[in-house]
């Protein structure tokens, strides 16, 4: 009874120690866990572990074999055999024999005679010689991913229940340490792919703000392209009259030269006369040219001024130099615009201006100038005979401003208002419309944090409502 009793003591003195040793060796596997995040250093954290696990389990050699994604070895390691030895021998074992049957086994195997095991092959020449084997597998997600092998304890002594029990333990944890390695390095992987897939996405913005920026600069210069016809009769008129008055003046300057050459020699010939000067006046009609070339360089003067204005209101309409954000005046941009198109205006619809208080916004006025046009040339061409365009302006209490045109024209389809800015949708003929204006008009309001909605009736007319904000987000007028 004492001797029993004293053998359950002995277990349990021993079972204590192997537990504090599992304790100092789950923590030691931890650290390496950490240091294993911080250099990625696998190989070194697998060799450390069997180090562990022999001092653990008491065993002179250990070895890990790990396998691949098709089940075949793919890295080995060990300890106990010397770098001699495995040089001479390989360092991946084939795996034949009791290798082999553990190797495909899920269970654990305790075999404490080798040689006499039914599956044992021998061992190859040089191979140190093992009598007691214990092999684990090491599972992660389900799945075994390896193989623990340990032979012949230290002390002399078999395998027993006891030293599975501690060697499981401990490889449970190298379970849970691969399953979150696996699990970081897939975390990884996805965050490379999404590193790949911003940077793509970065790129395709770029792209498609680029080919945004070029439909942009297409569609002003074909909307240019449609004004200049206007622009050119606009010009046309005050440099036809200038033109004609150039050549009225030239003539009026040679009589007159004439008129003073004449009067310079009866002079010189002290033969001057009242009614020979009268009948030179006469001649050249000096009452109506005094009188008219006042008259021609007046005309003349305006024309040039009209001719400037035109200049200076396309200059202000396509702002070419003031591409950046800045601080504009609506109705000045308006205002411009209207003499830009004004030829496309004139002969269809009378301008209503209603303008509110509005203050300076932030906005890049080239391209709120555009979206001007493109709502202005659309409203003219909306009215089939005559009619009216009113343009009304004002602030809201949120720090934005509205812009409404509206047209007494024909008026839009409710079916088409959920395409009007969708690119190449337009209800014009053949020929007539490109299909970007009003797309690219949202996508400039867009930009802005702005918006545009509509509101129309069939052989009402139809009215745009823009909305701006006064000031832009400190990171968009950096943009």
């Amino acid at each position: 009874m004492n001797d029993n009793y004293q053998e359950q003591l002995d277990y349990l003195a021993k079972a204590n120690i192997r537990m504090v040793l599992l304790t100092d060796s789950l923590q030691k596997i931890r650290e390496l866990e950490a240091e294993l995040y911080n250099t990625g250093d696998v190989e070194s954290f697998y060799q450390e572990f069997v180090s562990e696990l022999s001092s653990l389990a008491g065993a002179k050699y250990v070895a890990l074999g790990l396998f691949s994604q098709d089940g075949k070895l793919e890295s080995f390691y060990t300890v106990g055999i010397d770098d001699e030895t495995k040089k001479r021998l390989g360092n991946k074992p084939e795996g034949k024999g009791l290798l082999s049957k553990i190797y495909k086994s899920p269970e654990t195997s305790i075999i404490n005679n080798i040689k006499e095991d039914p599956d044992s092959v021998g061992f190859p020449d040089g191979h140190p010689d093992m009598t007691t084997l214990i092999g684990m597998p090491l599972t992660v997600n389900k799945v075994v991913r390896g193989t623990v092998y340990l032979s012949e304890k230290n002390d002399g002594e078999l395998f027993d229940e006891s030293d599975e029990m501690i060697i499981k333990l401990f490889i449970i944890e190298i379970e849970h340490i691969c399953e979150r390695t696996e699990l970081l390095n897939e975390l990884a992987d996805k965050n490379i792919l999404l590193e790949q897939e911003k940077a793509e996405q970065a790129s395709l913005l770029e792209k498609i703000n680029e080919i945004q920026g070029q439909l942009l600069q297409s569609e002003k210069m074909a909307s240019i392209g449609q004004l200049a016809a206007g622009v050119a009769h606009e010009i046309n008129n005050p440099v036809g009259y200038i033109n004609s008055n150039i050549t009225s003046l030239d003539d009026y300057v040679k009589d007159l030269l004439t008129f003073v050459d004449e009067v310079s020699v009866l002079s010189e010939e002290k033969s001057v006369a009242a009614e020979d000067v009268t009948k030179l006046k006469q001649d050249i009609d000096y009452d109506f040219v005094k009188e008219d070339i006042g008259q021609l360089l007046s005309e003349s003067k305006e024309g040039v001024n009209r001719v400037k204005k035109i200049v200076q209101d396309l200059k202000d309409f396509s702002h070419v130099d003031e591409e950046e954000w800045q601080w504009t005046n609506l109705h000045s941009g308006i205002d411009s615009t209207l003499n830009v198109v004004n030829n496309e205006i004139k002969y269809k619809a009378e301008v209503i201006k209603e303008y509110g208080d509005v203050p300076d916004i932030e906005c890049i006025a080239s391209q709120i100038n555009q979206v001007f046009m493109n709502l202005l040339v659309n409203a003219a061409h909306s009215i089939e005979s005559q009619g009216t365009i009113t343009i009304r302006t004002g602030k809201n209490d949120n720090d934005t401003v509205w812009i409404k045109v509206t047209d007494t024209g024909s008026g839009i389809k409710q079916e088409n208002i959920a395409k009007l800015f969708e690119p190449f949708f337009t209800t014009k003929p053949v020929g007539q419309g490109t299909g970007l204006g009003l797309s690219l008009s949202y996508s400039i309001i867009q930009k802005h944090g702005g918006n545009i909605e509509v509101d129309s009736e069939i052989n009402k007319g139809t009215t745009f409502t823009v909305t701006l904000p006064i000031k832009q987000p400190e990171q968009q007028a950096e943009s």
